[in-house]
């Protein structure tokens, strides 16, 4: 990536991972151009920047196992855009926002950025704050029990995503699977390993009655590395090499280059 700065011809290498250019306009430009546009073209210039933005965060998202130094690099520079863009987004409530909400959050939590999370998620909540039961609840939720999970917080946590448990379909989905899980790693975290390993073995026997898509393996593989891992803390190494290796094949499958490195 190369930066390119109005009024300064000088280039210099900003990202060894990143090829495409970035341009960086000189901080009174949009200032200054704003007032010149009239009411109509102002809101059609946000509405279109905050769909811009929720594409590429999309797009991020998507190729993130792919390409993880590429796509973060791109991800950190962009992520102030991001955060305007999907904080508009929720306040004129874009049939779409809560889901480009849960993209962002999926880089402020490696970034470690806890803080602007945590408020990211409590502008979700309170734009479904109508919407019980819904999935844009779902979601609102889950970024919440996320963020405290990401914190430390295990305890808080556990109620946030047993809560979710409680309104979700009995039937096997996506969600029901994430959702175990998640509740599994809060398990863990309290050192109540054979609950969590409980909560992980029931999340994969749910998913392995789902159509088999990308995601759904992506999310098999998922939950079998969080009981790999726990399997091996108990020192079970037989299986949990066995399940580290079940990881390791839909990972080479799906081609997430970073969770194979």
């Amino acid at each position: 990536m190369k930066k390119f700065q109005a009024g300064n011809k000088n280039e210099r290498k900003v990202s060894p991972n990143v090829d495409s250019p970035y341009f960086k306009f000189h901080p009174t430009l949009a200032p200054a151009v704003w007032p010149r546009l009239s009411s109509e073209e102002q809101t059609a210039l946000s509405a279109r920047h905050r769909k811009l933005y929720y594409t590429l965060s999309a797009s991020l998202c998507y190729l993130d196992n792919q390409n993880p130094d590429y796509v973060r690099d791109i991800a950190q520079r962009e992520v102030r855009n991001l955060l305007q863009a999907v904080n508009e987004a929720l306040t004129v409530r874009e049939k779409w926002a809560v889901k480009f909400a849960e993209y962002v959050s999926h880089f402020l939590n490696i970034f470690g950025y806890y803080r602007s999370q945590a408020k990211l998620s409590q502008l979700v909540e309170t734009a479904t704050s109508g919407a019980v039961d819904s999935y844009n609840w779902y979601i609102a939720y889950s970024n919440r029990g996320v963020h405290l999970l990401s914190t430390g917080r295990y305890q808080q946590a556990q109620v946030v995503f047993e809560e979710i448990l409680e309104r979700l379909e009995t039937s096997p989905n996506y969600e029901l699977c994430r959702t175990l899980d998640l509740l599994g790693l809060c398990l863990e975290g309290q050192c109540q390993r054979d609950l969590a390993e409980n909560h992980y073995r029931r999340s994969l026997a749910v998913a392995q009655k789902l159509e088999v898509l990308p995601n759904v393996r992506r999310l098999m593989a998922t939950v079998q590395t969080h009981l790999a891992d726990l399997l091996t803390d108990k020192g079970d190494y037989d299986n949990a090499q066995t399940a580290y290796l079940m990881t390791l094949t839909v990972h080479e499958e799906l081609d997430d280059r970073h969770s194979v490195t």
